[in-house]
């Protein structure tokens, strides 16, 4: 059996096993080229660009960018808290704006130009949560303390709600016990009074909203030093929180919790025994998604709902992206290296890192920007 097979202008006839061969090899060329469409790359990074003098002792780095792609880096240092901001590719000089402080965090307006920071310091005899706002036109204003009680407070976090209220978290001792604090306001600079989540005894918030508008809430706690350390979660809708449910079986330690959010994407990475472990929200539940040997884990989701994270090993500091497939792990930084972090704008994702390369301890800064291999055009006859 033979089959005509229309090859230019003139009909061959081909046998059939052979027509049958052709047909599989292009048939596999297509697939290889869908592969290859939907396989992400990772750039290969830049050497790290060090955005804290030498010297320094810099620790606590975090990260944002904001709107207009500027990106702003905080760091901490024996004589306070630091800031500076790369804009086209040119970084303004170092600027303090705490004369102490611990437990830095930024978070980037989505809806406007600003960042907004937020970290805990010795006021008055105890620690309590402080506020700066930045705006390209007036740079800081004046700090807030959203605190402001007698016990002490500290390890803020902050995210951003699809209404644009911010909501920042913290673990504060003043009901005796360490305790995840709420606070709650409309522009980032005023905050009403703030109050302890319900039956949230723990520490380490990291918070998030999904695609229904609901909150997610997690921390760590354990009853007494005999148990390892669980995370805990539990949803805020309607001006209401739910009751508190475990997320691990407290088997191992279980700590470090941190969160992302992009568009109604939720992602969720900690530190579990030896492991880094990567989750994501969808359809009413948590799911697993990648577990490494590692710790320090950090996590940022990109345009398309890209997942992007990072952690740390004892050669250095490894990072993973997907966007329909995993790529390969790929390390930059040296063993000394840690407390990364991390934040994304469109394709672009902002890291900052501490590493002692000879100076001291220093912040670092790169970028990644990913990528996939795009589907070749066939011209139609």
């Amino acid at each position: 059996m033979t089959l005509a097979i229309r090859l230019t202008r003139r009909n061959i006839m081909i046998p059939a096993r052979i027509a049958s061969f052709l047909l599989s090899s292009l048939l596999l060329g297509w697939v290889g080229a869908l592969v290859a469409f939907i396989q992400p790359a990772l750039a290969q990074p830049q050497v790290g660009y060090p955005i804290s003098p030498p010297g320094t002792e810099a620790s606590a780095p975090t990260v944002a960018i904001d709107r207009q792609g500027r990106v702003h880096g905080v760091w901490k240092q024996p004589d306070g808290l630091w800031h500076r901001y790369q804009q086209q590719g040119q970084w303004s000089a170092p600027q303090r704006v705490a004369d102490e402080g611990e437990d830095p965090t930024l978070v980037a307006d989505p809806y406007g130009d600003a960042v907004y920071l937020a970290w805990s310091q010795e006021f008055n005899g105890n620690y309590d949560i402080f506020t700066r706002m930045w705006d390209p036109q007036q740079g800081w204003a004046l700090p807030q303390n959203v605190s402001d009680n007698d016990g002490g407070s500290y390890a803020p976090t902050w995210v951003m709600g699809p209404d644009g209220r911010f909501h920042l978290f913290w673990a504060d001792t003043t009901p005796g016990d360490d305790t995840i604090y709420h606070a709650v306001s409309a522009d980032g600079k005023s905050w009403p009074v703030a109050l302890p989540v319900p039956q949230a005894q723990g520490a380490h918030p990291a918070a998030g909203f999904d695609a229904s508008g609901t909150l997610h809430l997690v921390w760590q706690y354990r009853a007494d030093f005999t148990q390892n350390l669980r995370l805990w979660t539990a949803q805020y809708q309607d001006d209401a929180w739910s009751s508190p449910q475990a997320l691990t079986d407290g088997s191992q330690q279980a700590y470090g919790a941190r969160m992302a959010q992009d568009h109604g994407a939720l992602a969720l990475v900690w530190q579990e025994g030896d492991q880094a472990r990567l989750a994501q929200w969808n359809q009413d539940t948590w799911h697993m998604q990648a577990r490494q040997t590692g710790r320090e884990p950090v996590v940022a989701l990109t345009f398309s709902q890209g997942l992007w994270w990072a952690w740390q090993t004892s050669s250095g500091l490894a990072r993973q992206f997907r966007l329909r497939t995993w790529s390969d792990p790929q390390f930059w930084a040296g063993a000394t290296s840690g407390q990364p972090d991390a934040a994304a704008q469109g394709a672009r994702i902002g890291m900052v890192w501490v590493e002692d390369q000879g100076a001291g301890p220093q912040v670092f800064y790169l970028e990644d920007h990913l990528t996939a291999t795009h589907l070749p055009l066939f011209a139609t006859p």
